[in-house]
């Protein structure tokens, strides 16, 4: 068994003892969909759910200082179509050597949206099949990769299928930074020194899990909680590569209140603070 090359060196390559490890067998991926029959024109979401072995985990789109995203691939029939895969938020790990990563332990549920084509025949049954790949770590890592396969029926009306399930995923999925309605986004700093400050009324706690990309790296990160809810501060670098490039700062940010937790995603393109800020 081959461990992937890119890795940084804090994880460990397979002792000989140990190559028994197998990555495809480490996770197991199913494909589920939120609909049993589905009617022509309409859609479903699909969920691919992938068992974690204990004390192993995977990773986040962003994997952080090390790691693997996780990815799912989708083989459908002529004319069906999905739309963009979904991550929920995740674990942040620590690592010796300062190594922090996004993780998820136990179970991972992606989520996508299937869309049905409107000449999509009633009673017809169709096959839609998904090829999952990871990278699952301990103390080691080894790649991974399996196949799952859900048969569905076109019907004139809808059945719902799956609810527990799907209700459970949806409620960790990133909602839209609108509906985080007080909370206030402002700048500082310089354009390629930019800091971003997040404040949050009613917050307990918050957690940021960047998803940028180069050429913006986090550099800093800090949280202050107060009695009237909770401030996060990012620091980042901007390499300019075009006189017309400006920083866009991408996240996803995960907050606590007394009525418990939920996740907002950011997309914010920088703008300069006002003289003196």
């Amino acid at each position: 068994m081959h461990l992937v090359p890119l890795l940084l060196a804090a994880v460990p390559f397979l002792a000989p003892a140990e190559e028994d490890f197998d990555g495809n067998k480490l996770v197991q991926v199913s494909l589920l969909a939120d609909r049993e029959a589905l009617r022509p024109g309409g859609t479903a979401t699909l969920a691919v759910r992938y068992k974690i072995e204990k004390d192993w985990h995977v990773y986040w789109e962003n994997p952080g200082d090390s790691g693997l995203k996780t990815r799912a691939t989708f083989r459908l029939p002529t004319g069906w179509k999905v739309g963009e895969v979904r991550f929920p938020f995740p674990e942040r790990h620590a690592s010796e050597g300062d190594i922090v990563t996004f993780v998820f332990h136990g179970e991972l549920v992606l989520l996508a949206e299937l869309s049905v084509p409107e000449d999509a025949a009633i009673g017809e049954r169709v096959t839609i099949e998904v090829e999952g790949s990871w990278l699952v770590c301990r103390e080691l890592c080894v790649p991974g990769k399996g196949q799952a396969r859900l048969e569905l029926a076109v019907a004139a009306q809808e059945q719902p299928a799956n609810a527990a399930l799907f209700a459970a995923a949806r409620a960790r999925m990133p909602k839209p930074w609108s509906e985080l309605s007080k909370a206030r986004v402002s700048w500082g700093g310089t354009l390629l020194e930019p800091r971003l400050t997040l404040v949050v009324p009613g917050a307990k706690k918050l957690e940021w899990f960047p998803l940028d990309v180069e050429p913006v790296k986090l550099v800093t990160a800090s949280v202050d909680v107060g009695k009237q809810g909770a401030t996060l501060r990012a620091g980042y670098e901007f390499d300019r590569r075009a006189e017309s490039d400006e920083p866009r700062i991408r996240g996803v940010l995960v907050v606590t209140t007394e009525a418990g937790v939920a996740s907002y995603r950011l997309d914010h393109l920088y703008s300069p603070p006002p003289a003196g800020g």
